[in-house]
């Protein structure tokens, strides 16, 4: 399963950043970056408001997708690069429901180091699916609360020197769900809100932000945003699919899944 999340990762390298580099941040520019790359690391599992089973169920598999990065693309044209239009993200997911209607969620990847940069990522959830328990309606209504950390480092060359450079984010997020658990299919969609705290750092002689931002080696925003996604599982005996695509932080986030659970 590694390998295979190193092959994801490789196709879709987050070295690329390093091929144009980051320089000059302004604060725009950090406003930007912040919500793009968290709007990217944004919790999702690709599942709906129904639970995984009455009382119990679980699945576990991967997830993987890419997000619309227009600040980054504007960087790379800037500096002759056409390659960088997209953050890509990928993970392996995890859901277990409970009885109450309680769903926990996990999405989890180990620091990878991808030549010129690494990548980790973390985010847990809780949903409550209200139909299960204190409501009758003729479709599923949840509630989800999640908690995300994140961080992508990578190497590249500022005025001829070697810079080490790091983004770093936790993202809160709080959405309310409806869908319909048919006998194959799960369409859903969901409105929520989300918070991120995001910082760039750099460690070597040259500064990657302008003077007008900090003359410091770190700077951080926390940008806010409502979220809106929607989706469809398919529930294959053992096997599950699934494809979502949300618009957060202004932008475009589309993600996959694969996985296996009863």
């Amino acid at each position: 399963m590694k390998k295979t999340l190193l092959i994801f990762m490789i196709i879709f390298s987050f070295s690329a950043s390093a091929q144009f580099g980051l320089e000059n941040i302004d604060k725009s520019d950090l406003e930007s970056l912040v919500s793009e790359f968290s709007g990217n690391f944004n919790h999702t599992t690709v599942s709906g408001a129904a639970g995984e089973g009455m009382l119990f169920g679980f699945q576990v598999g991967l997830a993987g997708g890419t997000y619309a990065s227009p600040k980054l693309k504007s960087l790379a044209v800037e500096a002759g690069e056409s390659k960088v239009s997209e953050i890509p993200h990928a993970a392996l997911i995890g859901i277990l429901t409970v009885p109450l209607g309680l769903t926990a969620e996990f999405s989890f990847l180990p620091g990878l180091d991808l030549e010129d940069a690494d990548y980790n990522h973390m985010s847990l959830a809780v949903k409550w699916t209200l139909t299960d328990t204190i409501l009758s309606l003729p479709i599923d209504l949840a509630v989800r609360g999640s908690y995300t950390d994140s961080g992508l480092e990578f190497d590249q060359t500022v005025s001829g020197v070697k810079t080490n450079t790091k983004f770093s984010t936790t993202i809160t997020s709080l959405a309310v769900i409806i869908g319909k658990k048919l006998p194959i299919l799960e369409p859903y969609a969901g409105i929520g809100l989300v918070s991120a705290d995001g910082e760039l750092s750099y460690s070597g002689s040259q500064t990657i932000f302008d003077s007008t931002l900090t003359s410091g080696n770190s700077a951080s925003s926390k940008p806010t945003s409502t979220h809106i996604f929607a989706g469809l599982e398919a529930d294959l005996l053992i096997a599950k699919f699934g494809v979502e695509v949300g618009q957060v932080f202004d932008n475009t986030k589309m993600t996959a899944k694969v996985a296996f659970g009863f």
